[in-house]
């Protein structure tokens, strides 16, 4: 069976760094919102004020004292709007594997709240990515990296939403920069070499993915 455009354009590199927080971290060197921002399995605040806590099965146990304000609407007005963005960031990021449509409803709440929250903007990139909702990813990666430029992995993320636009030179274009930035940027090589061979350069994508190859399997 022939594989799907989608199929091409979220690559094992993409799974591999989404969950492999050394992968995650080692891009993120030199980034002021690295505090803001951490693996997508730590997409929640860890303050009981505004956390959800889960079971074993990952369902709502508990839910902070923020968050139940968000419940409530009415008495969610009252919340200073920082904590209430994180309190919408965390009831997001928990409707991402259930809902997305909820989860971008949230997520998008939490930035109207708090324009500079990274991990808000981030998460809504990840749940973007989910959809394949390209043109989206590319605002809000743009957007994070006007917050701060140096969170490398942005530039990978909005390489692969470029790549499903099919803007190839401009995937290749932010997988250099965030290279540039860290040259053991595993899944950075290996969607360049990915965006090289669509523009039919295909030394340097045999190049590219030889060296992905080889700096993934020094990650493991």
């Amino acid at each position: 069976m022939k594989s799907t455009a989608r199929d091409e354009l979220q690559p094992r590199v993409l799974g591999r760094l989404l969950l492999t927080g050394s992968v995650f971290f080692a891009t993120m060197q030199g980034c002021n919102a690295q505090s803001e921002i951490t693996n997508w399995g730590d997409g929640v605040e860890r303050d009981p004020k505004y956390n959800i806590q889960l079971d074993g099965e990952g369902k709502i146990q508990k839910l902070g004292e923020y968050q139940q304000l968000i419940m409530d609407p009415a008495k969610g007005k009252t919340l200073d709007p920082k904590s209430a963005a994180k309190a919408y960031n965390n009831r997001g990021w928990i409707f991402r594997s259930t809902d997305r449509k909820r989860a971008l409803a949230d997520l998008d709440k939490a930035i109207q709240l708090d324009p500079t929250y990274a991990k808000a903007y981030y998460n809504r990139v990840l749940t973007y990515t989910d959809l394949g909702k390209w043109k989206n990813v590319v605002d809000d990666c743009t957007s994070m990296i006007k917050l701060d430029p140096q969170c490398i992995v942005v530039y990978y993320h909005r390489a692969v939403a470029y790549g499903g636009l099919q803007e190839w030179q401009k995937a290749v274009d932010d997988c250099s920069t965030a290279i540039e930035r860290n040259p053991k940027f595993a899944a950075a090589y290996s969607y360049r070499g990915l965006a090289y061979e669509k523009l039919g350069k295909n030394d340097l994508a045999k190049q590219d993915r030889e060296k992905g190859t080889l700096l993934g399997r020094a990650e493991q």
